[in-house]
C-alpha cells in the first residue's frame, strides 16, 4: 500500500518531530518549541493537503508534539468540512482523547473505521498496527 508523508507535501524536508523516541522528559524540555509547530499557516497547509487528496488519503495519522496542538488541529479539521469525507476525525494524547474513552477502547473503535483522521501525541507509535493507515 502506498504511504504518504505530509511534511514532504507541505514544504518541509524532514519530519519536524524527527524519529527520536520521545518520553515525558523530552516533551517537558521541548514543549515550547513543539508548540511553535501549532501555527495557523502550517495547520492550514495540512488541511489543504488533506482536502486536495481526500480520495487517496484514506486513513491518516498526524503526529504532533503537544496535546494542545492535537486538540486544535482536530477542531480545525472538523471545521474545514472534512467530516463529509471521513468516518471519524479525532485526537488521542497520553491522558486524553476526543471521545473520552479509555485508550484501548479508543484504539479498538478507531481500527473499525475505513476512513479516518487522528491527530496523535505519543500514543500511536511503535507497536501500533492498523493496515488501513496509508498516510502519516
Amino acid at each position: 500500500m502506498q504511504q504518504y508523508h505530509f511534511h514532504r507535501f507541505i514544504g518541509e524536508n524532514e519530519d519536524p518531530l524527527g524519529s527520536q523516541e520521545t518520553d515525558d522528559r523530552w516533551i517537558e524540555r521541548y514543549e515550547k518549541q513543539l508548540e511553535e509547530l501549532n501555527n495557523e499557516p502550517r495547520n492550514q497547509k495540512i488541511i489543504d493537503q488533506i482536502k486536495n487528496n481526500s480520495e487517496i488519503y484514506k486513513k491518516i495519522i498526524i503526529y504532533v508534539g503537544t496535546t494542545q496542538h492535537a486538540r486544535n488541529l482536530c477542531g480545525l479539521l472538523k471545521s474545514a468540512g472534512l467530516e463529509k469525507f471521513y468516518d471519524s476525525i479525532s485526537y488521542i494524547a497520553d491522558g486524553s482523547n476526543s471521545r473520552n474513552q479509555k485508550r484501548n477502547e479508543f484504539i479498538k473503535q478507531e481500527k473499525t473505521y475505513q476512513r479516518s483522521i487522528i491527530t496523535n501525541v505519543q500514543v500511536l507509535s511503535e507497536g501500533y498496527d492498523d493496515p488501513k493507515v496509508n498516510t502519516v
